[in-house]
Formats: structure tokens, sequence, C-alpha cells
């Protein structure tokens, strides 16, 4: 079922964002290389695509729009900071550093505190790229995966200018 926000678009747009769903991890990175090389624009069918029922496509269409540089709906893939999926709230953080949005880095430092892993990864580098890295003072010392990722990242413990 095509969103209602889709409907009046390209009808190959939808069919290709219908894919990145699929079972089959080579036709989603496909649909996803062919949504990311599309000229048309495109971000008012991805952004309808934030509101799938899928994590996959939300998390794809974070990532495409970030990839794309379209910086015209930060907004809406700000809402979903909060998202059930960590996949979903790990391509929130990536967008914010991907897109050089450094007023919007007080997300990134409430995921810091996210419970899974990865999405505290994805916020730490995401801040590193923002070149944020006061935002990850205090965060040393009490997850051995993170201490470590923040080394090889090149954050010194204890040196929050690092």
């Amino acid at each position: 079922m095509v969103p209602s926000e889709l409907h009046g678009a390209d009808p190959g747009i939808p069919l290709v964002t219908s894919v990145l769903d699929d079972a089959d991890i080579a036709v989603r990175g496909d649909a996803f290389a062919a949504l990311v090389s599309n000229e048309n624009d495109i971000a008012h069918v991805l952004t309808g695509c934030l509101g799938s029922p899928s994590s996959n496509v939300r998390a794809c269409a974070i990532l495409i729009l970030a990839n794309r540089g379209d910086c015209r709906d930060i907004d809406r893939i700000l809402l979903l900071e909060g998202d059930p999926s960590p996949a979903v709230r790990e391509c929130v953080a990536g967008a914010i550093g991907y897109l050089g949005a450094r007023d919007r880095q007080d997300v990134l430092v409430r995921l810091l505190a996210d419970a899974h892993i990865g999405v505290r990864k994805g916020a730490a580098r995401a801040l590193l790229a923002l070149r944020c890295a006061t935002g990850l003072s205090g965060v040393m010392g009490g997850d051995a995966e993170m201490d470590s990722l923040l080394r090889e990242l090149g954050v010194v413990c204890g040196d929050p200018k690092a």
C-alpha cells in the first residue's frame, strides 16, 4: 500500500521505496542506490517514508535524505530520535553528522545516553564529525565498548578537548 502522501509522485518512485523493506538485502541496496542517485526532487516521497510502519524503510529514508544532502526536512528526521528501532535512531545520529547540523548536537548528546550501544556509537561518531567533542565529555569510563570506540576515533580519556 502506498502512503497517501506518495500519491501523485512519479509512479516508479513509490515502487522503488516499497522494496526498501525487501527480504533480499541486494534488492534493498539497489533501491537505496537508485533513490540516492535520482536527480529529481523526491524529498516529499522520502519524507513520506519516514512515517512507514517498517523500520527498514524509515532508516533507509533517513540515510537517503542525508546522502542526497537534503537538509530541508531535518526537523522531520529529528522526530524519529525516539523511534522504537535502534537502527532508526542510529540513522538519525548519522544524518545529523553527515549533514553537518551542528545546531542539532543536543539530539546527539541525548542519543549518547541511549540503551543501545550502536546508537551511542553513532551519536559519538556524529559529534566527532561535527567537531563537538565537548558533547563527549563525561562519556568515557562507563562503557568498555564506548571507551574502545572513542579511543579508535582519537578521543583521549579524560580530555574533553580531543
